[in-house]
């Protein structure tokens, strides 16, 4: 058993002549190891026909592949982005009272979790060619797993997200700080509150696109405490932020 993924954002394609498949002992045997999507141009391995030798791996000019050898698979993926793309195979359950750390490398899931999690995006179980609903999802799902689900969809739990992006924020609103920090209803705080406890004292006349990324990213984090909410995410909560700005 082996997962290929191939990074699209590093796949150059037709530039590289598609060496991967060029090199590719499958293919020089006369099958269809890997072959190119007509319509993206991108190549696309067969799990099925590759024999994980990584050959494509090392011949990829840009690195783009990773093969990974498995005794056997984790069962089905909890999501799944694409053919040859990343998939979850699990999400944790928010602790009561308590808070909950996802600590990890780059690429391993944690934005895609909390996107699950928040209700961005509906599990698909590695069926990445259908779009599930919520009904059809919960009873896939564990025990625990079903009762959060349920509570945030009938509406009896409220969410509050700090999104990874803090960049896209001065595109969804164009006002200044504190016009943010007092749209938003239901607060948990006043306003003046908030301001004070992120020091957004220097800034709160600005608006948002003219703030640094370190500005934003407090800003995010401010707007998103500031919600009345009974569960809250924040997705890597400390870039762009100096240590003094991530023990506040």
């Amino acid at each position: 058993m082996r997962i290929a993924i191939i990074d699209r954002d590093k796949c150059i394609r037709e530039r590289c002549g598609y060496l991967c498949q060029k090199y590719c002992p499958g293919v020089r045997m006369g099958d269809e190891t890997i072959t190119v999507d007509d319509e993206t141009r991108y190549p696309v391995i067969s799990e099925i026909l590759c024999t994980g030798c990584g050959i494509c791996v090392k011949k990829c000019p840009t690195e783009a592949i990773t093969i990974i050898n498995l005794v056997e698979e984790m069962g089905n993926p909890i999501y799944q982005y694409g053919v040859n793309s990343f998939r979850l195979y699990g999400i944790p359950i928010p602790a009561k009272e308590g808070v909950t750390g996802f600590v990890g490398k780059n690429g391993i899931g944690k934005t895609t979790a909390l996107k699950i999690l928040s209700g961005r995006i509906i599990p698909n179980f590695g069926d990445y060619d259908k779009e599930y609903t919520w009904k059809e999802v919960i009873p896939r799902l564990r025990v625990e797993q079903q009762m959060y689900f349920k509570q945030f969809i009938n509406g009896s739990i409220k969410l509050s997200y700090k999104p990874q992006h803090v960049d896209i924020l001065p595109k969804v609103f164009k006002g200044t700080v504190r016009e943010l920090i007092e749209s938003i209803h239901p607060a948990r705080k006043d306003p003046n509150t908030v301001i004070d406890r992120f020091r957004l004292n220097k800034i709160e006349g600005r608006k948002l696109d003219n703030l640094s990324g370190g500005e934003l990213q407090r800003v995010a984090i401010a707007a998103a405490w500031s919600k009345e909410a009974d569960v809250y995410y924040f997705d890597e909560p400390t870039s762009y932020l100096d240590i003094e700005e991530r023990l506040l």
